[in-house]
């Protein structure tokens, strides 16, 4: 999982990410035993909750003087992650396991994107149109949402 990850560090980290997989060998014990208690316990570490906050913004066609073009980014240490990627990878094992999935569950599903949920989209309204009955589509851009009052975030 160590080796999988990218190897982007952040400003937090003690041991810079090529450094810290160039060095498994004594180190996945340590890292091991932190993420299997950090899951049994169910408690993540309060020295892993704190991130660097970096304002990204939404479209390079944007101006950039405007707050409200931007998002935040977090980047968070690179142990973080790890337990991340475990915990992701444990409730994805145990949704597909018992299949616990949505059928129309498009984001975060291997082999489906936006496209095969607007292919979907467009196939029902066909069909709709087909069998001639009615359609109606309502639809939600939140593309240029911004939720953001200041860049102040707190991770707990």
């Amino acid at each position: 999982m160590i080796l999988c990850l990218k190897r982007m560090s952040c400003a937090l980290d003690p041991v810079p990410t090529w450094m810290l997989k160039s060095n498994l060998q004594p180190v996945v014990p340590i890292i091991t035993n932190i993420i299997n208690k950090s899951i049994s316990t169910g408690v993540f570490p309060d020295t892993l909750k704190h991130a660097v906050l970096n304002p990204l913004i939404k479209k390079q066609s944007l101006n950039p003087d405007e707050l409200k073009n931007y998002r935040p980014v977090a980047n968070i240490k690179f142990l973080s992650k790890l337990i991340e990627k475990r915990v992701v990878n444990n409730i994805s094992t145990h949704m597909l396991k018992f299949n616990l999935g949505d059928e129309f569950q498009s984001a975060y599903c291997a082999s489906r994107s936006t496209e095969t949920a607007l292919l979907k989209v467009k196939d029902e309204i066909m069909r709709f149109i087909h069998n001639q009955r009615g359609v109606f589509l309502v639809m939600l851009d939140l593309s240029a949402a911004s939720f953001l009052t200041g860049w102040r975030a707190r991770l707990d």
